[in-house]
């Protein structure tokens, strides 16, 4: 048996109505997403290069055969780490409070990334060869 079937457009909800904030929201978006694209990449950037320096300096640290300050073992053993960069910043993104300034927030974030990280590690493995040059 064949029932006969009536075409009818589905029932539609009216959407939710525009509001200024709402409105405020959405044309800011696109921005806040070229500002995301950029901490990511600059974060990205960030962690490879770190990822590729940091066994060279080891590397010439293993032809000093002194023993290394604490601060450069620590950033020899635990460089890899530095994949983790990119990451903080959709965390940033999710967990910012003020959604209308989300890019803004992962901006922070990388900037934050770009210019604590590379003073860290660059103490860190410059340290022994200022050593060595006070004994020197």
């Amino acid at each position: 048996m064949i029932l006969p079937m009536t075409l009818q457009p589905p029932e539609y909800d009216d959407p939710a109505p525009l509001t200024p904030q709402t409105a405020a929201d959405h044309a800011g978006l696109p921005a806040q997403l070229l500002m995301l694209g950029i901490a990511l990449l600059l974060n990205l950037l960030l962690a490879v290069a770190i990822i590729a320096a940091v066994p060279q300096f080891a590397d010439v640290f293993r032809n000093f055969g002194a023993e290394l300050p604490l601060a450069t073992r620590l950033a020899i053993q635990f460089y890899p780490l530095a994949a983790v960069l990119p990451l903080l910043i959709p965390v940033a993104w999710f967990v910012w409070p003020n959604h209308a300034s989300r890019g803004l927030g992962a901006l922070l974030t990388s900037i934050a990334c770009i210019l604590l990280v590379p003073l860290a590690f660059g103490y860190a493995l410059y340290l022994p060869i200022f050593r060595l040059g006070e004994v020197v």
